[in-house]
């Protein structure tokens, strides 16, 4: 750790910014592939499927200030933050991979316990990562302007990120494994557990962290009695409930997207196509979106984009199976 402000340079912007190429990415091949790994590959049922992923869930409500408590306590030779991508670059990647075993288990509730295992597994490493990774950059530096350049950083890689997570994955499946579905996603699997730990060494090796004053490193109170203290924040509660409530429409979108192409308008292989374009579109809305809300505030930018939201809905509502790709391609754009 160091006591003087060191110059943060373009090979530490790229550092930092590899992190959420894990952070987005993991999440969106994790959206949009594993619910239909389990019901169409594994087996299982769809309410046995989201029962998974629900537990999951409610274990994140509680590991992330957990972990946070964690790190803000925590002393070691490599600081508070960084020490948890030197440990957790190996459980990055075996955790995602696990994930993708078919396990082919004659009792449904060795199956059900295993994937709950290995969720949970993977939930607690990107929580045990991904919350020091998004505390870093206010230690790395004092200055607002480069704050803003590492976050800037971290928005890049993380749609770079999201764009190969939702494309690459279902490729591998199709085009190499087009006859063994399993050994396509466990190859998948094993290919991005790769892609997803080897950037923690080089945020690690990139990266640093100033001491902080022993009054700032502590707060009052013990876990529970800061998470209580930070409920009681009207704002905090406000805030949450938008980030929960966009999320959620997120996480059902992205969940149920495969079936509606595979199931319902029988365009599968539409699905790299389409995920594509609604990703890149995303990208290209950044900086129009971040000079909109520059310029109008943000409230109005939360309001705009609610209903492009919902008229991207609206949209794929309208398609039925005899509708042209084209239509398809544009209601994803829009979303």
């Amino acid at each position: 750790m160091n006591t003087t402000t060191r110059p943060v340079k373009l090979k530490n912007l790229i550092a930092y910014g590899t992190g959420d190429m894990y952070g987005n990415g993991s999440f969106v091949v994790i959206s949009l592939l594993f619910m239909f790994f389990l019901t169409d590959v594994v087996g299982i049922s769809p309410s046995m499927a989201g029962a998974i992923v629900l537990i999951g869930k409610f274990w994140d409500a509680f590991s992330d200030p957990l972990m946070g408590y964690i790190s803000d306590n925590l002393k070691t030779r490599f600081g508070r933050r960084r020490v948890f991508f030197l440990i957790g670059f190996i459980p990055v990647g075996v955790s995602f991979a696990l994930l993708w075993v078919d396990l082919h288990a004659d009792n449904t509730m060795i199956t059900f316990a295993y994937y709950t295992f290995t969720y949970i597994l993977f939930s607690t490493v990107f929580t045990m990562v991904m919350i020091p990774y998004r505390a870093l950059n206010a230690e790395m530096t004092p200055d607002y302007v480069i704050r803003t350049r590492l976050t800037g950083s971290k928005m890049i890689f993380s749609q770079v990120g999201g764009l190969i997570a939702a494309t690459i994955p279902k490729l591998i499946i199709d085009r190499l494994y087009p006859e063994d579905q399993s050994l396509g996603f466990l190859v998948m699997g094993i290919v991005f557990g790769i892609f997803f730990a080897i950037p923690w060494l080089i945020v690690f090796m990139g990266t640093w962290e100033t001491v902080v004053p022993e009054d700032r490193q502590r707060g009052t109170g013990n876990f529970l009695s800061q998470f209580l203290t930070l409920l009681q924040s009207r704002t905090f509660r406000i805030h949450m409930g938008l980030y929960i409530s966009a999320f959620s429409a997120l996480d059902m979108l992205m969940a149920l997207f495969i079936y509606y192409l595979t199931h319902y308008l029988n365009q599968d292989a539409m699905y790299s196509t389409t995920m594509g374009a609604m990703i890149i579109t995303s990208i290209a809305m950044i900086p129009i979106y971040v000079m909109f809300a520059n310029r109008k505030g943000k409230a109005a930018a939360y309001i705009v984009g609610m209903i492009f939201w919902g008229l991207g809905i609206f949209a794929f509502a309208m398609l039925t199976p005899e509708s042209p790709s084209y239509l398809l391609i544009l209601s994803a754009m829009l979303a």
